[in-house]
């Protein structure tokens, strides 16, 4: 009888290691609450640079040593999944999932990409008109003596003149500012041998008759159609579960921003969040939860989610928990701390002011603030950080002061 042959500790901690990178990546790639708030430039978060050297040494050193030398002790299928994982995995991690830019030479073209500019379209990028890079040199030849004169690229190239005198817009070409050529946007998601596809065109001495000679061939009018087709929403194979998707973010982005709309007013007030309970309808369930329950009773949407969500104990989402709104605390924090130190910077010239006081546990705290003239001329102080059991000697107190200056990068 054979029977599989048992990995070593060796092998059995290499395979624990690729499964904790694999675990590692899955939860960067997961999406936060403030991305839904902001205007993201990438769909999900890139592997940082660390992960990837480390992934790469494991790639390199490890698992193509495993498959070669240890082939008689490793069994087959476990040798075939190492492979795939090497192959197909590490090295693609973040080549997907990034918006591409405007500039069309520096697309990285795969499915994302298709998929985004065929939902949102692209633009042809001559709001700047900044042409400086499409100068090309010509020379031309008269009675014997060579001239040399240079062409650039023209707006004029965007649009066609029909026989009718009807004018229209060239939406396919866009126009690439670090190479200063245009480019096919169709054509180059979709493949073509055209030179519009591939390093991009800038013979602008022939513009007009090479333009029109692409748009009528039959392979531009084909990836027009393919792009038109991915991009229909409506026609695609999975568009209830799209549609789904899309109804629920959207449900929870707007219970979100009367979330972020209560946090702001309670904060800037200094009131309490919580109380001693956290039911909605419970009298002592704390300002947060009275503050949701006020607007329920004039906002249908609020008062259908507490009825909903309300209540739904650990493990369920609403997000209209502690854990949430907390989060939420931080990422203000943080905002206004960024607004306090650049208006600091801006006006050059700012005193500070120091004051040790002992909290409800007898503890002192340094708490430190700053006092300047902002860019309207008023005067303004701001209250910087608490700095825990600092002591009561002059070395120690400077000390301290210095170090909250540095951290924020203030010239003293």
């Amino acid at each position: 009888m054979t029977g599989k042959k048992k990995l070593s500790g060796y092998q059995n901690r290499k395979r624990a290691l690729l499964k904790d990178k694999k675990e590692l990546i899955a939860i960067k790639k997961c999406r936060k609450i403030q991305d839904m708030f902001l205007e993201k430039t990438s769909t999900v978060e890139e592997v940082p640079v660390e992960i990837e050297k480390d992934i790469q040494e494991v790639d390199q050193n490890t698992f193509p040593k495993v498959t070669e030398a240890v082939h008689n002790e490793v069994p087959e299928e476990i040798a075939m999944d190492i492979q795939e994982i090497d192959q197909n995995t590490f090295p693609k991690v973040a080549e997907y999932n990034v918006i591409p830019g405007s500039d069309p030479a520096l697309w990285s073209i795969n499915n994302f990409t298709q998929d985004y500019f065929c939902i949102h379209g692209f633009s042809q990028n001559v709001s700047s008109m900044n042409f400086s890079k499409s100068k090309r040199p010509y020379i031309i030849s008269q009675k014997g003596v060579k001239k040399t004169y240079y062409r650039y690229f023209n707006l004029r190239y965007l649009q066609v003149t029909l026989k009718n005198g009807e004018k229209l817009k060239r939406d396919f070409l866009m126009y690439s500012e670090s190479k200063g050529v245009i480019f096919c946007g169709p054509c180059l998601l979709f493949g073509n041998k055209s030179v519009f596809a591939t390093t991009g065109f800038s013979n602008w001495q022939k513009a007009e008759e090479r333009i029109l000679e692409h748009s009528n061939s039959s392979n531009h009018r084909s990836n027009i159609i393919k792009m038109k087709d991915r991009g229909n929403i409506h026609g695609r194979i999975d568009n209830n579960l799209v549609t789904q998707v899309e109804t629920q973010r959207i449900y929870w982005v707007n219970v979100l921003k009367r979330v972020v709309a209560v946090v702001k007013r309670l904060s800037s007030r200094g009131l309490a969040f919580r109380g001693t309970t956290s039911k909605i309808g419970c009298n002592n369930n704390g300002n947060f939860l009275m503050a949701l329950e006020l607007l329920a009773e004039f906002d249908p949407f609020l008062s259908n989610h507490l009825e909903t969500y309300g209540n739904p104990g650990k493990g369920n989402t609403s997000y209209i928990s502690y854990n949430i709104y907390e989060q939420f605390i931080n990422i203000m924090s943080k905002q206004v701390l960024n607004t306090i130190i650049q208006e600091v910077k801006a006006s050059r010239y700012f005193s500070i002011s120091v004051d040790s006081t002992p909290d409800i546990s007898h503890i002192d705290q340094l708490s430190f603030c700053v006092r300047y003239v902002n860019n309207k001329g008023e005067p303004v102080e701001r209250f910087l950080c608490f700095l825990d059991q600092i002591g009561h000697k002059a070395d120690d107190m400077a000390n301290a002061v210095f170090s909250v200056l540095k951290k924020y990068d203030l010239n003293y």
